[in-house]
Protein backbone atom coordinates (compact mmCIF):
# COMPACT_ATOMS: atom_id res chain seq x y z
CA UNK A 1 0.00 0.00 0.00
CA UNK A 2 1.14 3.39 -1.09
CA UNK A 3 0.43 5.17 2.53
CA UNK A 4 2.03 4.04 5.67
CA UNK A 5 0.29 3.61 9.28
CA UNK A 6 0.44 6.63 10.56
CA UNK A 7 -1.91 7.99 7.59
CA UNK A 8 -4.06 5.25 7.29
CA UNK A 9 -4.70 5.33 11.02
CA UNK A 10 -5.71 8.82 10.26
CA UNK A 11 -8.02 7.86 7.57
CA UNK A 12 -9.64 5.25 9.81
CA UNK A 13 -10.01 7.98 12.78
CA UNK A 14 -11.90 10.35 10.53
CA UNK A 15 -14.09 7.94 9.05
CA UNK A 16 -17.86 7.89 9.41
CA UNK A 17 -20.67 5.93 8.02
CA UNK A 18 -21.26 8.39 4.98
CA UNK A 19 -17.90 7.18 3.39
CA UNK A 20 -18.04 4.74 1.40
CA UNK A 21 -14.85 2.70 2.25
CA UNK A 22 -16.24 2.70 6.05
CA UNK A 23 -19.80 1.81 5.42
CA UNK A 24 -19.00 -1.18 3.76
CA UNK A 25 -17.02 -3.00 5.92
CA UNK A 26 -19.64 -1.80 8.49
CA UNK A 27 -22.92 -2.94 6.66
CA UNK A 28 -21.50 -6.39 5.42
CA UNK A 29 -20.93 -7.62 8.88
CA UNK A 30 -23.82 -6.36 10.90
CA UNK A 31 -27.32 -7.03 10.25
CA UNK A 32 -28.47 -4.97 13.24
CA UNK A 33 -27.03 -1.81 12.22
CA UNK A 34 -28.95 -2.44 9.01
CA UNK A 35 -32.18 -3.50 10.70
CA UNK A 36 -31.64 -0.16 13.23
CA UNK A 37 -31.24 2.29 10.10
CA UNK A 38 -34.41 0.83 8.67
CA UNK A 39 -36.55 1.15 11.52
CA UNK A 40 -35.91 4.44 12.15
CA UNK A 41 -36.57 5.35 8.50
CA UNK A 42 -39.67 3.55 8.04
CA UNK A 43 -40.81 4.08 11.91
CA UNK A 44 -41.75 1.11 12.26
CA UNK A 45 -40.43 -2.24 13.59
CA UNK A 46 -38.89 -4.62 10.37
CA UNK A 47 -38.58 -8.39 10.04
CA UNK A 48 -34.94 -9.97 11.16
CA UNK A 49 -32.91 -9.56 8.50
CA UNK A 50 -31.80 -12.64 6.60
CA UNK A 51 -29.14 -10.88 4.12
CA UNK A 52 -26.86 -7.75 4.41
CA UNK A 53 -23.96 -7.39 1.41
CA UNK A 54 -22.50 -3.94 0.37
CA UNK A 55 -21.28 -2.99 -3.04
CA UNK A 56 -23.57 -5.35 -5.16
CA UNK A 57 -22.93 -5.44 -8.66
CA UNK A 58 -26.22 -6.03 -10.57
CA UNK A 59 -24.85 -6.83 -14.48
CA UNK A 60 -27.58 -5.02 -17.21
CA UNK A 61 -26.02 -6.60 -19.98
CA UNK A 62 -26.13 -4.48 -23.40
CA UNK A 63 -27.04 -1.70 -20.70
CA UNK A 64 -25.91 0.02 -17.56
CA UNK A 65 -25.64 -2.26 -14.72
CA UNK A 66 -25.50 -1.25 -11.19
CA UNK A 67 -23.05 -0.80 -8.30
CA UNK A 68 -25.38 -0.92 -4.66
CA UNK A 69 -24.02 0.34 -1.92
CA UNK A 70 -25.98 -1.80 0.51
CA UNK A 71 -28.80 -4.40 -0.31
CA UNK A 72 -30.96 -5.79 2.46
CA UNK A 73 -33.32 -8.64 2.28
CA UNK A 74 -35.45 -9.74 5.26
CA UNK A 75 -37.01 -12.62 6.12
CA UNK A 76 -40.35 -11.76 4.35
CA UNK A 77 -38.32 -11.01 1.46
CA UNK A 78 -38.55 -7.37 1.29
CA UNK A 79 -35.24 -6.23 -0.84
CA UNK A 80 -34.09 -2.74 0.61
CA UNK A 81 -31.54 -0.47 -1.22
CA UNK A 82 -29.62 1.92 0.78
CA UNK A 83 -27.58 4.38 -1.11
CA UNK A 84 -25.43 6.65 0.96
CA UNK A 85 -24.86 10.03 -0.78
CA UNK A 86 -22.17 12.61 -0.41
CA UNK A 87 -23.04 14.85 -3.01
CA UNK A 88 -26.85 15.68 -4.04
CA UNK A 89 -26.46 14.71 -7.85
CA UNK A 90 -25.67 11.53 -7.21
CA UNK A 91 -29.37 11.23 -5.74
CA UNK A 92 -31.19 12.71 -8.72
CA UNK A 93 -35.13 11.79 -9.31
CA UNK A 94 -34.41 9.21 -12.50
CA UNK A 95 -31.63 7.65 -10.75
CA UNK A 96 -34.26 6.10 -7.84
CA UNK A 97 -36.39 5.26 -10.38
CA UNK A 98 -33.79 3.09 -12.40
CA UNK A 99 -32.59 1.50 -9.25
CA UNK A 100 -36.32 0.28 -8.58
CA UNK A 101 -36.71 -0.74 -12.23
CA UNK A 102 -33.34 -3.05 -11.80
CA UNK A 103 -34.22 -4.55 -8.90
CA UNK A 104 -37.30 -5.38 -10.03
CA UNK A 105 -36.01 -7.20 -13.33
CA UNK A 106 -33.16 -9.18 -11.49
CA UNK A 107 -35.83 -10.65 -9.16
CA UNK A 108 -37.89 -12.85 -11.60
CA UNK A 109 -36.58 -16.17 -13.77
CA UNK A 110 -37.94 -16.89 -16.84
CA UNK A 111 -41.87 -17.96 -16.98
CA UNK A 112 -42.36 -16.62 -13.28
CA UNK A 113 -45.20 -14.24 -12.82
CA UNK A 114 -44.83 -10.77 -12.04
CA UNK A 115 -47.01 -11.22 -9.08
CA UNK A 116 -44.34 -12.80 -7.27
CA UNK A 117 -42.38 -9.89 -7.12
CA UNK A 118 -41.17 -8.67 -3.75
CA UNK A 119 -41.38 -5.23 -2.06
CA UNK A 120 -38.58 -2.92 -3.60
CA UNK A 121 -37.65 -0.17 -1.17
CA UNK A 122 -35.08 2.48 -2.83
CA UNK A 123 -33.85 4.58 -0.16
CA UNK A 124 -31.23 7.46 -0.57
CA UNK A 125 -29.77 9.03 2.39
CA UNK A 126 -28.43 12.63 1.44
CA UNK A 127 -25.99 14.64 3.27
CA UNK A 128 -28.21 17.68 1.69
CA UNK A 129 -31.88 18.12 1.84
CA UNK A 130 -32.56 16.67 -2.23
CA UNK A 131 -36.31 17.44 -2.16
CA UNK A 132 -35.45 21.10 -0.40
CA UNK A 133 -38.36 20.86 1.76
CA UNK A 134 -36.80 20.87 5.31
CA UNK A 135 -38.44 17.12 6.11
CA UNK A 136 -36.62 14.47 7.99
CA UNK A 137 -37.58 12.35 4.75
CA UNK A 138 -39.94 11.72 1.44
CA UNK A 139 -41.70 8.25 0.82
CA UNK A 140 -42.17 8.34 -2.79
CA UNK A 141 -45.06 6.37 -3.77
CA UNK A 142 -47.35 5.69 -6.71
CA UNK A 143 -50.86 6.78 -5.89
CA UNK A 144 -53.60 6.59 -8.20
CA UNK A 145 -54.58 10.46 -9.76
CA UNK A 146 -58.23 10.41 -9.82
CA UNK A 147 -58.58 9.04 -5.89
CA UNK A 148 -55.68 10.03 -4.22
CA UNK A 149 -55.58 6.28 -3.16
CA UNK A 150 -52.40 4.27 -2.57
CA UNK A 151 -51.72 2.20 -5.96
CA UNK A 152 -49.91 -0.47 -3.79
CA UNK A 153 -47.71 -2.09 -6.24
CA UNK A 154 -44.86 -2.82 -3.58
CA UNK A 155 -42.32 0.08 -4.83
CA UNK A 156 -41.41 2.53 -2.52
CA UNK A 157 -38.56 5.43 -3.03
CA UNK A 158 -37.12 7.46 0.27
CA UNK A 159 -35.02 10.11 -0.12
CA UNK A 160 -33.39 10.79 3.51
CA UNK A 161 -32.30 14.16 4.40
CA UNK A 162 -29.12 13.93 6.08
CA UNK A 163 -28.60 17.34 7.10
CA UNK A 164 -31.86 16.87 9.48
CA UNK A 165 -30.97 17.30 13.42
CA UNK A 166 -33.77 17.44 14.83
CA UNK A 167 -34.81 15.94 18.83
CA UNK A 168 -35.96 12.48 17.18
CA UNK A 169 -34.88 9.36 16.19
CA UNK A 170 -34.61 10.67 13.14
CA UNK A 171 -32.42 13.52 13.96
CA UNK A 172 -30.19 11.53 16.12
CA UNK A 173 -29.45 8.78 13.31
CA UNK A 174 -28.47 11.51 11.10
CA UNK A 175 -26.41 12.79 13.49
CA UNK A 176 -24.68 9.50 14.68
CA UNK A 177 -24.13 8.75 10.49
CA UNK A 178 -22.50 11.25 10.29
CA UNK A 179 -20.06 11.46 13.37
CA UNK A 180 -16.67 10.24 13.75
CA UNK A 181 -16.09 10.01 17.81
CA UNK A 182 -18.16 6.82 18.31
CA UNK A 183 -18.41 8.18 22.12
CA UNK A 184 -20.81 11.02 20.85
CA UNK A 185 -23.46 8.87 19.42
CA UNK A 186 -27.02 8.52 20.26
CA UNK A 187 -27.06 4.83 19.01
CA UNK A 188 -25.62 2.35 21.16
CA UNK A 189 -25.68 -0.65 18.14
CA UNK A 190 -23.96 2.78 15.62
CA UNK A 191 -21.46 3.09 18.51
CA UNK A 192 -20.14 -0.29 18.77
CA UNK A 193 -19.64 -0.79 15.24
CA UNK A 194 -17.45 2.28 15.05
CA UNK A 195 -15.50 1.61 17.90
CA UNK A 196 -14.56 -2.12 16.61
CA UNK A 197 -13.28 -0.80 13.77
CA UNK A 198 -11.91 2.25 14.62
CA UNK A 199 -10.25 1.34 18.45
CA UNK A 200 -10.48 -2.55 18.75
CA UNK A 201 -7.03 -4.21 17.53
CA UNK A 202 -9.12 -6.83 15.41
CA UNK A 203 -11.00 -4.59 13.91
CA UNK A 204 -9.25 -2.19 12.64
CA UNK A 205 -6.44 -4.56 10.90
CA UNK A 206 -9.67 -5.54 9.42
CA UNK A 207 -10.25 -2.25 7.78
CA UNK A 208 -6.60 -1.54 7.34
CA UNK A 209 -6.81 -4.86 5.23
CA UNK A 210 -9.87 -3.68 3.50
CA UNK A 211 -8.21 -0.15 2.33
CA UNK A 212 -5.48 -1.53 0.79
CA UNK A 213 -7.94 -4.01 -1.19
CA UNK A 214 -9.94 -0.36 -1.50
CA UNK A 215 -7.17 1.08 -3.11
CA UNK A 216 -6.33 -2.12 -5.54
CA UNK A 217 -9.37 -1.71 -6.95
CA UNK A 218 -9.21 2.03 -7.68
CA UNK A 219 -5.94 1.37 -9.07
CA UNK A 220 -7.32 -1.62 -11.66
CA UNK A 221 -10.58 0.37 -12.30
CA UNK A 222 -8.06 3.46 -13.39
CA UNK A 223 -6.59 1.62 -15.76
CA UNK A 224 -9.86 0.12 -16.76
CA UNK A 225 -11.42 3.71 -17.31
CA UNK A 226 -8.29 5.01 -19.18
CA UNK A 227 -8.42 1.98 -21.92
CA UNK A 228 -11.96 3.04 -22.48
CA UNK A 229 -11.41 6.57 -23.20
CA UNK A 230 -8.27 5.66 -25.43
CA UNK A 231 -10.56 3.46 -27.52
CA UNK A 232 -13.18 6.48 -27.60
CA UNK A 233 -10.93 9.02 -28.81
CA UNK A 234 -9.26 6.08 -31.36
CA UNK A 235 -13.08 5.46 -32.62
CA UNK A 236 -13.88 9.38 -32.98
CA UNK A 237 -11.00 9.85 -35.42
CA UNK A 238 -11.93 6.67 -37.22
CA UNK A 239 -15.37 8.18 -37.58
CA UNK A 240 -14.32 11.67 -38.46
CA UNK A 241 -12.02 9.92 -41.61
CA UNK A 242 -15.39 8.47 -43.08
CA UNK A 243 -13.39 5.58 -44.40
CA UNK A 244 -14.79 3.05 -41.98
CA UNK A 245 -18.30 1.75 -41.22
CA UNK A 246 -19.78 0.56 -37.99
CA UNK A 247 -19.04 -2.57 -38.19
CA UNK A 248 -15.49 -2.53 -39.28
CA UNK A 249 -14.76 -0.21 -36.03
CA UNK A 250 -16.51 -2.46 -34.17
CA UNK A 251 -14.35 -5.43 -35.30
CA UNK A 252 -11.01 -3.33 -34.89
CA UNK A 253 -11.56 -1.08 -31.80
CA UNK A 254 -13.41 -4.70 -30.01
CA UNK A 255 -16.86 -2.87 -28.78
CA UNK A 256 -20.65 -3.03 -29.99
CA UNK A 257 -22.28 -1.31 -32.49
CA UNK A 258 -24.13 0.41 -29.90
CA UNK A 259 -21.26 2.14 -28.25
CA UNK A 260 -19.88 3.57 -31.41
CA UNK A 261 -23.59 4.76 -32.01
CA UNK A 262 -22.92 6.09 -28.43
CA UNK A 263 -19.75 7.81 -29.83
CA UNK A 264 -20.85 9.21 -32.92
CA UNK A 265 -23.73 11.42 -30.92
CA UNK A 266 -21.18 12.59 -28.05
CA UNK A 267 -22.88 10.61 -25.26
CA UNK A 268 -21.57 9.73 -22.31
CA UNK A 269 -19.43 6.60 -22.69
CA UNK A 270 -18.14 5.31 -19.22
CA UNK A 271 -19.98 1.66 -19.59
CA UNK A 272 -18.45 1.00 -22.67
CA UNK A 273 -19.66 -2.87 -23.84
CA UNK A 274 -16.17 -4.81 -25.53
CA UNK A 275 -17.40 -6.87 -28.39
Amino acid sequence: MNKDKTEIQSIIANFCLMDDDFAKKCFESECGLAKLILEVILERSCEAIKESHTQVWIENPGRKSLCLDVQIQDEQCTIYNIELQQDRRGAGRKRARYHASILDANQLGKGESTECLNDVYVIFISKHDVIGQGKASYHINRTIAETGEDFEDGSHIIYVNGSYRGDDPFGKLMHDLHCKNPDEMYYEEIARITRYYKENKEGNEKMCRAMEEFEQRAIQKGIVVGKKEGITEIVKRMLASKNFTFEQISQLAGITTNDIHKIAQDENTTDLTFA
